[in-house]
């Protein structure tokens, strides 16, 4: 198995296991080196460590195609560059659909707007804003919602579902 820098990490949060010498091997070795597991406890610790690093970038489909669309309001400037800061963002759009439980397209209209509105596009400069509270205790998500409601796209019970989901 070669290591990665993200292994590497990952491995820290597995350490307060009994894992003998792999801990010691894995933390030695440098990235790209291949670590060959020993015992059946250091091969399922390995195991263990490749599926967590799997685990944490299973977005769905639908989280996928909300991001994708989202980043297209986002001028190239402002979209993220690396891998870590496009994770928040997709992270924040898998929280909104996820916990949150908004459809996608009402995220997708709600950044259009935003980024669309001559005060709001200077200040919406990135997706992990619309979860954050202003200091009302209100999440952007709704005040957004809550200026820009969409006209005549989204039937009433639609708007009205939004509203009641935003407002639990």
């Amino acid at each position: 198995m070669r290591i990665s820098k993200k292994q590497r990490e990952e491995i820290y949060l597995l350490s307060d296991l009994e894992a003998g010498e792999l801990f010691k091997k894995i933390l030695r070795a440098k990235e790209g080196q291949v670590v060959v597991p020993r015992s059946k406890l250091e091969k399922s610790l390995l195991d263990a460590l490749k599926t967590r690093t799997r685990e944490r970038k299973a977005w769905t489909s639908e989280t996928i195609r909300c991001y994708k669309e989202c980043l297209s309001y986002f001028s190239v400037e402002l979209q993220p560059r690396d891998k870590a800061t496009q994770d928040k963002w997709v992270k924040t759009i898998d929280e909104l659909i996820r916990i949150d439980q908004l459809p996608a397209e009402a995220i997708v209209e709600i950044v259009k707007r935003t980024r669309n509105d001559e005060f709001w596009s200077g200040n919406f400069l990135a997706l992990p804003k619309l979860r954050r509270k202003n200091k009302d205790g209100v999440k952007y998500i709704q005040v957004f919602y809550e200026k820009f409601k969409p006209k005549q796209k989204f039937s009433n019970d639609f708007k009205s579902e939004i509203l009641n989901k935003l407002q639990s």
